[in-house]
């Protein structure tokens, strides 16, 4: 009689413990497809920093029609702001939207301070002095080079989270070369001022360990050269609405792309 009650608690023992597992089991499964919907519903969480480069008094490289890179990154970043609120980036910034003469650690501590998921630096491009003609264009003698065009991406392997930094650069790039745009090699170039190390020359990303603004960010961070405004055609296709507008969407579809990716790991 008490074998046979051993036997019957024995039983009742392993049914409960095994109702327990499969409730654990179907609560599990439940809460993964609850977390993975929060999170595909929550981009407006994920936010994006723009850095316009330069700044007003220090305006960087001046376009062969006499035009500062700091506008032309000025313009760059607030359509890109309008176009990641669209796709639903709600919260993302502009850093430096008033052209202050920030610091590149000054621009780092807001990007922090304002737990930005990602920072991309917007620029435009230049080439080394011996490069640079002389042409004249309305009464002015200015400064150009049609010898190199095209867009150029960096990153830093001294970032906080510089896998996921090369991981956007990489998506970034591919997302330039879809949409019909081609990277620019002359970085790798070795003579003084270039030199850099090209990690993916299909995708036109460079690791860059001594730029502040990609490298002292708690996110990752990448800066993008998004064409050579010293090149004479480039720069009056940098002008162009639709020729920006396209680069725009390449940006944001790259940062939709890291964003889904993000929410699958």
């Amino acid at each position: 009689m008490g074998q046979l009650q051993n036997q019957t608690m024995n039983g009742h023992f392993i049914r409960c413990i095994t109702g327990c597992l499969i409730v654990f089991l179907l609560y599990g499964l439940f809460a993964i497809k609850n977390v993975a919907f929060a999170n595909s519903a929550s981009k407006s969480d994920f936010i994006v920093a723009i850095d316009v480069g330069h700044s007003l008094k220090r305006s960087g490289a001046v376009s062969a029609r006499g035009k500062t890179e700091y506008e032309f990154n000025a313009n760059m970043a607030e359509h890109l702001l309008e176009r990641l609120k669209k796709d639903g980036f709600a919260r993302s910034f502009i850093i430096n939207h008033d052209g202050q003469d920030l610091t590149l650690r000054e621009r780092a501590d807001i990007a922090n301070s304002r737990n930005a998921s990602l920072l991309i630096s917007i620029h435009h491009d230049s080439v080394q002095p011996q490069y640079l003609k002389l042409w004249l264009f309305n009464g002015v003698m200015r400064k150009y080079s049609d010898r190199y065009f095209g867009y150029s991406i960096f990153y830093s392997e001294l970032n906080t989270h510089s896998r996921m930094s090369l991981f956007f650069a990489r998506l970034l790039g591919g997302a330039m070369r879809k949409a019909g745009f081609v990277p620019t090699l002359h970085h790798a170039e070795k003579i003084p001022g270039e030199g850099r190390n090209l990690i993916d020359a299909e995708r036109g990303v460079y690791r860059v360990d001594n730029f502040g603004i990609v490298k002292a960010p708690r996110m990752p961070a990448v800066l993008i050269e998004s064409g050579i405004i010293v090149n004479r055609k480039e720069e009056a296709r940098l002008r162009n609405t639709e020729f920006r507008q396209n680069i725009i969407s390449a940006i944001s579809n790259a940062v939709d792309l890291y964003y889904a990716k993000k929410v699958e790991r």
